[in-house]
């Protein structure tokens, strides 16, 4: 798993650990919608956008695309790609 261009996060336990800080940081985080998919194969890029509450109490919306590629019904590799900047503008 990756973020933009951060070194990738690899093996379940890395995975796991991440996603554990991200849920202790922003609990109320849920998706808002998904505004577009595409599946091609093993391959599939997902428009994800996101909202929740950041540490200062600002409403956030996060509009990222997450790229995936697939084997035997898992998910092998997966990159998201995002503005960063969105992590500073609150919505209303």
């Amino acid at each position: 798993m990756q973020e933009n261009l951060e070194s990738p996060r690899v093996g379940l336990a890395a995975l796991l650990e991440n996603e554990r800080k991200v849920l202790a940081a922003v609990p109320d985080i849920h998706v808002e919608r998904v505004a577009s998919f595409v599946v091609d194969g093993d391959r599939a890029a997902i428009n994800w956008v996101f909202a929740y509450t950041d540490r200062d109490g600002r409403k956030i919306q996060l509009d990222e695309v997450a790229y995936q590629e697939w084997r035997n019904g898992k998910i092998i590799r997966e990159r998201f790609y995002y503005d960063p900047a969105q992590r500073l503008r609150a919505v209303d």
